[in-house]
């Protein structure tokens, strides 16, 4: 869902600041997480995935040197918002776990955790359901057409006899 944080200048201005600071021996991760946030903000799928690799790389950055404990965290929340915008929602209960690891109180991370798990209950249900449904529907009709196929036969049986009786 879009907000007045993704318009096209600000994700410029995002954009640009993010450039910028890739180019510099110290960048700003604040300025990345920023940038892929806006990314995954958009209702394009495209823009989705680059704003996940960008907090993917950010991730890495931050499990590979010393950033603030804070942005680590914010970054794995987001990653995991991001995972269930985008209906995927093993990804998301799996960064949430992460995250839930390393602070185990984190709210936002707790909700977004259990929101995954009952929407794959939820989906998984109903999968199973369809999956019933259909093979119940299907031995229906193989039973209706087996009885009919028998029950024709029946018949023209019943007239070969009564044919020999006459």
């Amino acid at each position: 869902m879009e907000d007045s944080r993704s318009t096209p200048s600000v994700i410029a201005k995002l954009q640009m600041d993010y450039d910028l600071e890739l180019r510099k021996a110290d960048p700003d991760y604040s300025k990345k997480l920023r940038y892929g946030l806006s990314l995954c903000s958009l209702m394009d799928r495209g823009q989705n995935r680059k704003g996940l690799e960008i907090l993917y790389e950010l991730k890495a950055e931050c499990e590979n040197q010393l950033v603030p404990e804070n942005l680590y965290e914010d970054c794995l929340y987001h990653l995991a918002l991001c995972h269930f915008r985008l209906g995927e929602y093993i990804n998301s209960w799996r960064v949430s776990d992460v995250l839930l690891k390393k602070n185990a109180t984190h709210v936002g991370a707790l909700e977004l955790r259990s929101l995954s798990k009952s929407t794959l209950l939820r989906r998984s249900l109903s999968a199973f359901l369809l999956v019933i449904g259909i093979g119940y529907l299907y031995t229906y009709v193989y039973s209706r057409a087996e009885s009919e196929t028998v029950s024709k036969n029946s018949a023209s049986e019943i007239e070969k006899i009564e044919i020999e009786l006459d």
